[in-house]
């Protein structure tokens, strides 16, 4: 399978790891060109120093052919627009994000998360998960 994760700070890092352990064709995207030369130095991925949420960076990426994007950056509104991008230009199927603040992970506002509106498929909240 063909994965682009955006963001390679410790998240980024770990998914990239252990996806690329199971054989996966990963491509790691992100800004600071220190967190991807550890990448670089440490796994055996292909590393993007650049923004995800600009077209040109996912199509060098090869969003095209991408089957799975996740975004894990710091931001959530960035997590939100990369995979507003990766299904509106590049139809990639499965859309994971990360979204930390709780304002968008209240109940009442779940039916913007769909594909009228805004497509992400899975959302990721770390203080959920460690709540649970």
């Amino acid at each position: 399978m063909n994965i682009i994760i955006c963001g390679a700070g410790r998240v980024g890092f770990t998914i990239a790891k252990l996806l690329s352990e199971q054989g996966h064709s990963i491509t790691v995207i992100d800004q600071s060109s220190e967190d991807i030369q550890k990448i670089n130095d440490s796994l055996d991925v292909k590393a993007i120093v650049g923004k995800a949420t600009y077209p040109s960076i996912l199509e060098k990426a090869n969003a095209s052919e991408t089957d799975m994007i996740i975004a894990v950056t710091r931001n959530d509104e960035i997590n939100m627009l990369i995979c507003q991008i990766a299904f509106s230009i590049f139809n990639i199927q499965k859309k994971i994000a990360r979204i930390r603040s709780q304002d968008y992970l209240n109940p009442k506002f779940t039916r913007v998360y769909n594909k009228e509106n805004l497509p992400i498929d899975v959302i990721i909240s770390p203080e959920i998960e460690i709540a649970k």
